[in-house]
């Protein structure tokens, strides 16, 4: 388990904040990059509650500002590996995206990153948030993956989107009954979309990003040839 507590070296104290152990996994400190305070996430053992905390170093003041819990599960561990970080500070704001699953699906919200107040939900819906693929703050846009959210496809093929920090906007930028991987073009105006399930042939199409229409489709795979491959 961890204790935190902070230390003056010019003036040889120590203080520690009113503060729970941290009895599963290592505290993940952010530092404030205008002010003596930091933030950290802490997982419950057992995956039934998370926390952001802020702590002020001057004065060893506690807050919170983010508070999930749950009588089942939280998705807490792994999220490195699948693209959706519990929390993703925003570079040119002191704001944070967090993805949470109070709905029973997991969405993003963005947050103050000082009072931890909601500022927007910005995803909603029964569908869930697979992957952040990129974050514009001058255009204040999210391009995400997500699953579950095209009536009458396998609630498990994944697809990508856009939509704006306050929720407005959403755009699916591709389409095909199937799980779907893509390509940017450098300025981004233009992606590859690949497509294909268990029992269709990939195929790869050139789609617009400003509302996800199909330029062409660049080739279908013959099933027949990967089949006798």
């Amino acid at each position: 388990a961890f204790e935190i507590n902070l230390f003056d070296v010019a003036n040889l104290k120590q203080s520690k904040p009113p503060l729970d152990r941290v009895d599963f996994d290592m505290p993940r400190f952010r530092w404030d990059a205008d002010s003596p305070s930091f933030t950290y996430e802490k997982i419950d053992r057992g995956h039934q509650r998370f926390r952001l905390i802020r702590v002020a170093a001057d004065s060893a003041a506690v807050s919170t500002l983010i508070d999930e819990k749950t009588e089942t599960f939280l998705w807490t561990s792994h999220t490195e590996g699948r693209g959706v970080p519990l929390i993703t500070w925003l570079k040119d704001a002191n704001q944070c995206l967090y993805a949470t699953e109070r709905s029973g699906w997991r969405h993003l919200e963005l947050h103050d990153g000082t009072t931890g107040a909601l500022l927007h939900q910005v995803t909603s819906g029964e569908y869930v948030i697979r992957g952040i693929e990129f974050i514009d703050e001058s255009q204040k846009q999210i391009w995400f993956r997500a699953s579950g959210r095209v009536a009458g496809e396998d609630p498990y093929f994944i697809h990508d989107y856009r939509v704006n920090f306050d929720g407005s906007g959403l755009t699916q930028l591709t389409a095909g009954n199937g799980t779907h991987t893509v390509q940017f073009s450098p300025d981004r105006k233009y992606l590859i979309d690949t497509w294909s399930r268990v029992d269709a042939a990939p195929v790869h199409e050139l789609r617009r990003t400003a509302d996800g229409e199909k330029i062409a489709t660049l080739e279908t795979a013959d099933i027949h040839e990967l089949l006798d491959a």
